[in-house]
């Protein structure tokens, strides 16, 4: 697939790294001709330096023959600028067929409240296929980590008819000791552990894997025996009901509306006073001081030993990492600090803090996932979804099995698949079926695959 990327910053060098493993031909413009020229000495892209929200420039790059543009500048107006133009250029370049069967796709990347609360008229009305706000996104995420705290991480696949959840194993754990081809008997738990973590290293286990302590064991299931395994290994289920979220940040934004509506008692420090009184007044449902979260003091004058979870959202990675790695020392049920950058996540290893956040990489996955679905459109036969793991040293994708094929109708235990990869579960008759080796893929099942490997379609499972 032709795809043009408006905007080479952290998104947009990230995101073009990630199409480039599905096979797509990349063209990454930018204003800065030295990040062009990074970019084109990086990747195998093609860069161009000019402004991606002018008619000249987007005519040169081939506007109107590309499939999908993504703008993802700092600018929300000139990513929306950017999507209607390439949009309209595309169109009145096309026939009236062309039109209808397979129009250019656009991404904007819009930050603004103001602007995405609109977004159904800018999707209806202005040409823009799909509106991402990472920030949204990350509290959407966190939400969900709050509501199953004893989780690192909580993904929904087909549908929410299956769930990923990661969980750090504390000493004592019912985990231990027990291999994994043992867990059905000896634990009575219909899940299937699909992934684990150990020192930083991801790894697709064997059945006679032994979990030890301080391991991260990611668990597929269905949402009601997953939550019926956590309770047996005596992790808690339980929501968090009041949280402390440090920084005004767009993120904390979302994620107190969020959390309020919910029900959860919400207290935000944002130490900007102009910020603060700004906060206070978007969001009565929650209790917004102004105050520095770097002062430990102030946060214990605040309660932060009493809540049930930690959030730090300010702009400063280092800043989150530390604030949250203090309030980890109160035993609470969740601490949780946005880092975007990779290179300072090496700083929690080793550390209290176990779960993170990152605005970018989530804004990057949704995307990947976005252009997987164009491939599907157009008849091609790619995975439905795609979920990286542990630094993206493994990736979760869904497929839907054909009418036909070699790996249809063979019970896993005779099944020659690549090495490295699992099939973690398959979703038939709106049921998640956790298989065994007698299980086999039917046409039309919906299938979870983990895999250390590209795939570009659910053939490429077997050898």
């Amino acid at each position: 697939m032709n795809i043009i990327i408006v905007g080479a910053g952290k998104v947009g060098l990230s995101l073009a790294a990630s199409l480039l493993k599905e096979n797509h031909d990349i063209t990454v413009v930018d204003t800065d001709p030295q990040v062009i020229s990074r970019v084109s000495s990086t990747l195998d892209v093609m860069g161009f330096q000019g402004n991606g929200a002018t008619y000249d420039t987007l005519a040169e790059v081939g506007v109107t023959t590309c499939e999908l543009l993504i703008a993802t500048t700092e600018s929300d107006e000139v990513n929306i600028l950017c999507c209607m133009l390439a949009h309209n250029m595309w169109m009145v370049s096309r026939d009236e067929q062309e039109r209808n069967n397979h129009p250019i796709r656009t991404v904007a990347r819009v930050r603004n409240p103001e602007y995405h609360s609109k977004s159904d008229f800018f999707q209806q009305h202005m040409g823009i296929s799909y509106i991402i706000n990472p920030e949204r996104l990350a509290a959407q995420e966190v939400a969900r980590i709050l509501h199953l705290p004893s989780a690192k991480r909580v993904e929904m696949f087909a549908s929410g008819k299956a769930e990923m959840v990661a969980v750090k194993l504390p000493k004592g754990s019912p985990f231990l000791g027990v291999a994994l081809k043992d867990m059905r008997e000896k634990l009575g738990i219909q899940v299937l552990v699909c992934a684990v973590e150990r020192d930083g290293h991801a790894d697709i286990p064997a059945g006679d894997y032994v979990p030890q302590a301080d391991d991260t064991l990611y668990i597929m299931g269905a949402p009601s025996e997953l939550m019926n395994t956590l309770r047996r290994v005596h992790l808690s289920t339980s929501t968090a009901r009041s949280t402390m979220i440090v920084g005004g940040s767009r993120t904390a934004y979302y994620l107190a509306s969020i959390l309020s509506r919910d029900g959860v008692e919400v207290k935000l420090l944002e130490r900007d006073p102009a910020r603060a009184k700004e906060l206070a007044q978007e969001l009565p449902g929650a209790t917004v001081i102004e105050g520095d979260a770097s002062n430990h003091h102030l946060l214990l004058e605040e309660g932060v030993a009493h809540v049930d979870s930690f959030v730090a959202l300010t702009g400063m990675d280092e800043s989150n990492i530390l604030s949250a790695i203090y309030a980890s020392q109160f035993s609470l049920k969740k601490v949780i600090a946005k880092v975007n950058n990779d290179d300072l996540l090496n700083l929690t290893k080793g550390t209290s803090l176990d779960t993170t956040i990152s605005p970018k990489t989530v804004t990057v996955n949704h995307i990947t996932r976005f252009a997987r679905s164009i491939t599907l459109d157009a008849g091609h036969k790619g995975a439905r979804s795609l979920y990286k793991l542990i630094n993206s040293q493994l990736e979760v994708l869904e497929f839907r099995a054909e009418k036909e094929g070699e790996y249809l109708r063979t019970t896993l235990k005779e099944m020659k698949t690549r090495p490295h990869l699992l099939v973690a579960a398959i979703v038939r008759n709106r049921k998640v079926i956790i298989p065994g080796g007698d299980d086999m893929i039917l046409p039309e099942d919906s299938v979870l695959i983990v895999t250390g490997n590209p795939l570009t379609s659910l053939a490429d499972i077997l050898e």
